[in-house]
């Protein structure tokens, strides 16, 4: 039996005075299966070409871009339902009336996406976890190679976040966060979300 492997992490305490740490269970990702290999795997396992599979892919790629972009909402019987969001720009200021000209001070945040009760429950009925054998630790890289990796990342993405970091370098949730905070410091990324939910984008002088 195929099991997800997981390890602990702690919050800081934030002005906890009780000197409790709160610590989170959280999945170790090994790796991202890329289009490729899910064609692949999806091929052997049914009547379906690689191509038929990247091919069906690409095409609900395009029907989504197109449906979302009309603000349509999208369900998918058993997967589940995926809607955009929106964010008012930072350079409109602050917003105090419903005025005509405030809808030029909107712009599309993200893609909200949200699980069929059919597909959580048959995950949890296939789910098993076993604890992380060894302690990750990150890959050692320099912060020329780092910055390098990021901003090639920036020329294709609107922005990262640290969880994109620990997919794209191995890193651990402190080791992303450290990167990104040298970063922000060194002015070469700025934050353009909240402090809780931060996203970040090059810092164009």
């Amino acid at each position: 039996m195929t099991k997800a492997t997981f390890d602990f992490y702690r919050t800081p305490m934030n002005g906890n005075t009780s000197g409790l740490q709160t610590w989170h269970a959280r999945i170790t990702h090994a790796r991202t299966i890329d289009t490729n290999e899910l064609a692949k795997e999806i091929s052997k396992e049914s009547s379906f070409t690689e191509s038929d599979v990247k091919g069906l892919l690409a095409a609900f790629h395009g029907k989504l871009v197109e449906k979302l972009c009309r603000g349509e909402r999208l369900h998918l019987e058993v997967i589940g339902y995926f809607s955009p969001t929106l964010r008012y720009r930072k350079e409109a200021g602050e917003i105090t009336g419903p005025e005509p000209w405030h809808t030029l001070a909107v712009e599309f945040k993200t893609v909200k996406y949200r699980p069929e009760q059919r597909l959580k429950d048959e995950i949890e009925n296939q789910f098993y976890v076993e604890r992380e054998k060894w302690k990750r630790h990150s890959p050692r890289l320099d912060a020329q190679e780092v910055d390098s990796k990021v901003r090639a990342y920036l020329e294709s993405h609107r922005f990262i976040t640290r969880k994109d970091m620990e997919t794209l370098f191995g890193f651990t949730r402190t080791m992303a966060l450290t990167q990104l905070n040298r970063m922000k410091a060194k002015g070469t990324l700025r934050n353009e979300n909240t402090i809780r939910n931060p996203v970040y984008v090059l810092n164009e002088k």
